[in-house]
């Protein structure tokens, strides 16, 4: 197994562009780290310009051009074979750029991320873009290869490369030309004033960001649009109008994504956010999300870079919370597969992290609350300094932890803690039959499910339960058996669990997914309208009115629009009769910007449209080997959280019944101080699809003949 690495870093730009003091430094460590943590062959480019003392024009073949990005991104992808990793980070300005109209990889809402790299011309050394959707369009290559892909992107903007799912062209052609100038004069958080150099582009000093001059674009023109949403490009396996094989369920994947498992991306910030520098005790300066990265590397020992990005992001997060809560890194891809591994590394998870932070009084607080299932007195494992908190007080997207010897205040560093307990679940009274009091282990197996609430069934048929445990016999096995409260088996479990605690652990799972099932909350402060539409026969359902109905194969768009004036986090999540729970959108959250021309995003004031709603494509199907078996209706349910504040609720994820756990883990992220006093606001709502094989037999209308395929 081969590993590759291409490092970007960019200090270096032309004057007028402001050039930056860190981003060499950045990749500069992480190669380094790179280095004493593989063990496998190494390929490490680095294209670098460092200071105004050593001009890129120097050094072509190291110069971080457009043209040696793309170069080598090339060369990797003819050299690579399947199963190889690619690690790709970049340090440096970012801008957001409109969206290309009628292209698949652009970003319609937000508008798209661009590297400002550099580019060698008859002037000199100047600045050139190298959009986000072009990027994509190479990553997606190596993914389809088979190659284990990771990109860190340490600038600002770096949410816009996540995914676009509406493609649909709006008549957004009200949007004018004129740019609003007057900056505001904002200090950032290291007390740095803005440049305000007259005939400037406004950037601001210790954030990566410089304003989009459409100037470069004319210079040097982004690749062709040959990938038109309409035009169904071979290439374009899994766009939203075709149909892919991995198709199952309700399903839904991004725009120019084949497989997620291959492919990992962590970005500095949401795309209406500025990514920060830090500066070092000793007083060196680097981008945020690579010295946080390098830290939370470092912190989680000698395995640190062979284990589950996981693991390694829930630690990144927690110091993003206690030391930059305005600056909210966004993940898409595996969260489960490792960083850059050996072959023969097997990888095991560390069970649910939550990230916990210290108050300026002291106080410590988690990163879960209601929406999360948390109670009061749920016991937490803060990893770091070894001590067990328990809950004292739950808001609806954080909680107060009480510890008996808390850190001093001012010293914490943001640690990640493990849930020991899970309280929430008691309201599922689980019933053991009579018959097992006779086994003395029955007693310390329910003694260590504390947070389950388990008794003894003395009279089958009075005892109210959700769940009941039975013993069952026959002539050629022995075991336990899970039924509902009304003593009927369930179905997709299997039949005959060998051992008791198999059964609690069944149990269990059937308890959190009947909880996260019946999470409902409307909120009084979140203004949006959420509908699910049937392509196909064009009807539509809105909120509350969430009993939906499809045909095996439908097409449904869950539409959400932003009609307040708050920016807003959506998550998805499929409930599925499996009892898998998944996220739909592969990542940490959504952001859905309010309707109309972009507002202040982080002190930077951009001119351009933006849409307030956004667009998801869901196919509706019912799973082969269920139609094999003779199925002809099938239920699916959509979850679907908004919130004020980025959160994450990926603790909630399940897998199928049966397969390993897959240690899911929350990603929370804080928030700009001002927005605290609303931002524990959440709401969460269901769709139920009941899905049929013959849309005839089930009396369903006809296709719509103006419904598209």
């Amino acid at each position: 197994m081969t590993h590759y690495a291409l490092l970007v870093g960019i200090d270096n730009y032309p004057k007028k562009d402001h050039p930056l003091d860190s981003c060499a430094r950045d990749v500069r460590e992480i190669s380094k780290c790179l280095e004493q943590n593989t063990a496998a062959t190494l390929h490490t480019t680095m294209l670098v310009a460092a200071t105004e003392d050593d001009p890129p024009a120097m050094h072509q073949e190291r110069m971080p051009s457009y043209d040696n990005v793309m170069l080598v991104l090339r060369q990797i992808t003819e050299q690579a074979k399947k199963g190889d990793f690619v690690y790709i980070h970049y340090s440096g300005h970012g801008t957001r750029v409109p969206p290309r109209r009628r292209n698949a990889f652009s970003n319609h809402n937000s508008g798209d991320l661009a590297w400002v790299m550099l580019q060698d011309s008859k002037d000199g050394v100047r600045i050139r873009y190298l959009h986000g959707s072009d990027l994509a369009k190479k990553i997606k290559v190596m993914v389809e290869m088979g190659l284990q892909v990771t990109m860190v992107l340490d600038c600002c903007h770096s949410g816009s490369v996540m995914r676009d799912d509406d493609d649909d062209d709006d008549d957004d052609d009200d949007d004018d030309d004129d740019d609003d100038d007057d900056d505001d004069d904002d200090d950032d958080e290291n007390g740095d004033d803005q440049d305000n150099d007259e005939g400037a582009v406004p950037v601001y000093r210790g954030k990566r960001y410089l304003k989009y001059d459409a100037g470069v674009d004319e210079a040097f023109p982004p690749e062709p649009n040959e990938e038109d949403i309409n035009d169904h490009a071979p290439a374009l396996t899994t766009l939203p109008g075709t149909r892919h094989k991995a198709y199952r369920e309700a399903s839904m994947l991004p725009n120019w994504m084949v497989d997620p498992q291959g492919f990992f991306v962590i970005a500095a910030c949401g795309p209406h956010e500025i990514a920060f520098h830090y500066t070092s005790a000793h007083r060196k300066k680097y981008g945020r999300l690579s010295y946080y990265l390098i830290e939370a590397l470092r912190d989680s020992g000698p395995d640190g870079f062979r284990g589950q990005f996981e693991d390694i992001y829930e630690r990144l997060r927690a110091k993003f919370l206690q030391h930059s809560p305005t600056q909210n890194p966004m993940w898409y891809g595996a969260k489960q597969r490792e960083f850059f591994r050996a072959d023969d590394y097997a990888c095991q998870g560390n069970g649910s992290l939550y990230p916990v932070t210290q108050r300026g009084d002291g106080r410590l607080q988690l990163e879960g609350g209601e929406a999360h299932g948390v109670c009061i007195n749920d016991e937490f494992e803060i990893l770091e300094f070894g001590h067990s908190a328990v809950v004292r007080e739950v808001r609806g997207l954080t909680s107060d932890l009480y510890v008996k010897h808390p850190p001093d205040a001012g010293t914490g560093q943001g640690w990640p803690a493990r849930a020991r307990t899970k309280f929430s679940l008691h309201r599922y009274p689980i019933q053991l039959n009579r018959n097992l009091q006779g086994d003395p282990s029955i007693f310390e197996k329910i003694h260590k499910r504390p947070w389950l609430s388990i008794a003894f069934d003395e009279n089958e048929q009075q005892s109210p339960s959700s769940f009941r445990i039975h013993p069952v016999s026959s002539p050629k096995t022995a075991g336990y058996e899970v039924r509902d409260g009304s003593n009927i088996a369930f179905e997709h479990v299997n039949a005959c669990l060998q051992d008791l605690d198999h059964a609690m652990d069944v149990v269990e799972h059937l308890a959190k997914f009947r909880l996260f099932e019946e999470l409902r909350h409307k909120s009084s402060t979140i203004s949006c309208d959420v509908k699910l539409k049937n392509t196909v026969t064009r009807k539509t359902w809105s909120y509350p009115n969430t009993e939906v109905e499809a045909a095996h194969k439908d097409r449904m768009n869950l539409i959400i629009e932003n009609t307040g004036n708050d920016i807003l986090y959506i998550h998805l999540y499929n409930l599925l009769p499996s009892w898998e729970i998944k996220n739909m959108l592969k990542g940490g959250y959504d952001v859905l910007q309010t309707k109309g021309r972009s507002k202040d995003s982080g002190g930077v004031k951009e001119s351009y449209h933006v849409q307030g709603g956004k667009s998801y494509k869901i196919d509706m199907n019912i799973p082969k080997d269920l139609i094999e078996q003779g199925q002809q209706e099938y239920v699916d349910t959509i979850k679907v959280l908004v919130t004020k504040r980025p959160s994450s609720f990926e603790s909630w994820r399940l897998p199928k019944m049966g397969d390993a756990p897959s240690h899911e883990k929350p990603t929370l992220r804080g928030e700009e101080e001002k927005n605290m006093g609303n931002s524990e606001d959440w709401m969460a709502l269901t769709f139920t699809v009941h899905i049929c094989k013959d849309r005839a037999v089930a009396g369903m209308p006809p296709q719509s003949q103006s419904a598209t395929a």
